[in-house]
């Protein structure tokens, strides 16, 4: 059990808190700079080897350069799938903060909490999200998951740790 009394199933797939990966610019590419769009683009491309299909959202976004995506809307917007977004932030040059969640591609009207902010707690519901990318301030990307094969399939690609959202604890990935 967490500190909140969830249970967490060492053999599941699916663990009951949010899983955390963080990614900053140095990890992600070697820069200072955090929150550009290659890098998400590059964190969506590892991300889609083991999704499969999926349609992403995206809410409260605010970011430089240009994209068919409104900015500073709470409500989760559709983009499209993996592609289309992709395509979508081509143009984008940084993120200064915005979420974007993925649902499997069989949830034709996923639940999410709703309003989404960027600066939602990390261990906030996920709704039907299979995975949460958050740019916050322009200073680093954060993954959140409950699956917990995903997490760590990114945080190996990436040589980075996984933590507990709930706890802060990190998890030994495997």
């Amino acid at each position: 059990m967490d500190q909140r009394g969830r249970r967490i199933k060492a053999n599941s797939e699916v663990v009951d808190m949010n899983l955390l990966i963080t990614l900053t610019g140095p990890v992600l590419d070697g820069g200072a700079i955090c929150c550009l769009s290659t890098q998400l683009r590059r964190i969506v491309t590892q991300l889609s080897n083991c999704l499969g299909n999926v349609f992403w959202y995206a809410a409260d976004l605010e970011f430089t350069g240009r994209a068919p995506l409104a900015q500073s809307v709470a409500t989760p917007q559709v983009v499209g799938n993996t592609q289309e977004l992709l395509s979508a932030i081509a143009h984008v040059d940084q993120f200064l903060r915005g979420v974007f969640l993925a649902t499997k591609s069989d949830k034709p009207v996923p639940r999410f909490r709703e309003p989404i902010d960027t600066e939602d707690p990390v261990d906030a519901a996920l709704g039907d999200a299979v995975v949460k990318i958050r740019a916050f301030d322009t200073t680093y990307f954060d993954v959140m998951t409950t699956d917990v094969r995903l997490a760590d399939i990114v945080a190996k690609a990436f040589q980075v740790p996984v933590h507990s959202a709930t706890t802060g604890s990190q998890r030994i990935s495997s």
